[in-house]
């Protein structure tokens, strides 16, 4: 189901020819919106059978401040975690972050009111819970709070000009490294996620 989804997404991105031959019907520029997201979590830095998947949910903030540009920002709540296997010595990190992505965004029109979007920025995590299953004497002592890289692709789809529904596919990668002695040093352990979520949002200003 998510590959199919996120097929469709990438398709959406692609039809140069179908955005050039709509409208545009309503213009955000000057308006805030705010909402709430609910959907899957993926940790893809597990290298065994570990359970990867779990829901994530949290709140949107989202300013344009131009035609098709906003800044985009969310506090989500979700599982995160990081497993290696170097020479058979095996190593497991489990915790939850709290996690405040702030990104850049682009829309463009497809359909009236339907729009895709690109969005690139960065994510300061709070880590709440933190277990590690290391080898004994083995460096666990990692920062707690730390940024990563934050990046997506998206569709919203304007019902009105305060209210609006969204799917959103974001990456989190690059963050704290979690094996310093690990096969390299140019390589680097962090705890990544996929997710995948669905929301609404809305504007509460009045006309």
């Amino acid at each position: 189901m998510k590959f199919k989804l996120l097929i469709i997404i990438i398709l959406c991105l692609l039809s140069s020819k179908m955005i050039s031959q709509t409208d545009e019907i309503i213009n955000l520029k000057g308006k805030w919106f705010f909402g709430a997201e609910i959907g899957n979590n993926t940790i893809t830095s597990f290298v065994s059978n570990e359970k990867k998947n779990s829901i994530q949910g949290g709140i949107v903030s989202e300013y344009y401040f131009a035609k098709r540009w906003s800044v985009n920002a969310k506090l989500k709540y979700f599982k995160t975690g990081m497993s290696f296997n170097y020479n058979s010595i095996y190593g497991r990190f489990d915790g939850t972050v709290l996690t405040l992505p702030v990104n850049i965004k682009w829309e463009y029109p497809i359909f009236k009111n339907l729009r895709g979007n690109l969005k690139l920025g960065l994510a300061l995590n709070k880590e709440l819970e933190s277990n590690y299953s290391y080898t004994v004497g083995k460096k666990t002592d990692y920062p707690t709070l730390y940024t990563n890289l934050n990046y997506g692709i998206g569709l919203n789809y304007f019902i009105n000009s305060k209210t609006s529904i969204f799917i959103d596919y974001e990456l989190y990668d690059l963050g704290t490294d979690k094996n310093d002695n690990g096969s390299s040093d140019l390589l680097i352990d962090s705890a990544d996620n996929n997710l995948i979520s669905i929301g609404v949002k809305y504007n509460f200003r009045k006309n």
